[in-house]
């Protein structure tokens, strides 16, 4: 795991466009990051949920 994608995907000024990078990462413990940001939107964590946890691809 990237400590720094960590970081990012966990702080409140991640840019929305670098969030949606982060929620689509290899790791699962990031994409939760993502989920858990209070920047997240709706909309992205919408995609979270129909995301495929082992290939990231959206169902």
């Amino acid at each position: 795991m990237n400590n720094y994608d960590y970081l990012e995907a966990g702080r409140s000024e991640t840019a929305a466009g670098k969030l949606r990078l982060l929620s689509r990462h290899s790791c699962a413990k990031i994409r939760a990051r993502v989920a858990e940001n209070a920047a997240t939107s709706e909309e992205l964590l919408s995609q979270l949920t129909k995301m495929n946890a082992k290939t990231c691809e959206f169902r």
